[in-house]
């Protein structure tokens, strides 16, 4: 099962159509709530053995640049992807209208609920300073 916590999330549209973004997700439990600067997200998933799949809706919030493909547009997507304990990939289909848009995602686990609850701060000060060790480049030459 895919677990429950705080996710980040990286989009990148495909087949040369402008836009991406980043934002968070909560998994819980089948559930999927979360956003970005203009959207927030809504929906559900099932999964096992490594797969999941589902559907969210995307509404925008803030007003985004009218010529966006998702401003304006409530929109409707489908998904499909593997996960493992650190994160998920997805392929997602959004329909707009009679307009389909193919997009790729990428979760990475940022908190793990801890028995149902989300961790104590504790907890996420340390899971912070390992991600910040992991990601800062090492400076070549420094003695």
């Amino acid at each position: 099962m895919i677990r429950n916590g705080l996710y980040a999330l990286t989009v990148e549209l495909l087949d040369g159509v402008q836009g991406g973004g980043n934002g968070v997700l909560v998994l819980r439990d089948g559930t999927i709530r979360g956003g970005d600067s203009f959207f927030y997200f809504t929906g559900s998933y099932i999964c096992c053995d490594g797969k999941w799949k589902g559907e969210v809706t995307s509404q925008e919030h803030t007003l985004d640049l009218a010529t966006r493909p998702f401003a304006r547009k409530v929109a409707t997507i489908g998904f499909s992807g593997t996960y493992t304990d650190h994160g998920a990939e997805n392929d997602n289909t959004a329909l707009l209208g009679n307009r389909s848009i193919p997009f790729r995602t990428i979760l990475r686990l940022l908190l793990a609920d801890q028995d149902g609850e989300m961790p104590a701060l504790d907890h996420w000060r340390s899971e912070y300073l390992r991600y910040k060790e992991i990601s800062t480049p090492a400076r070549a030459g420094r003695q």
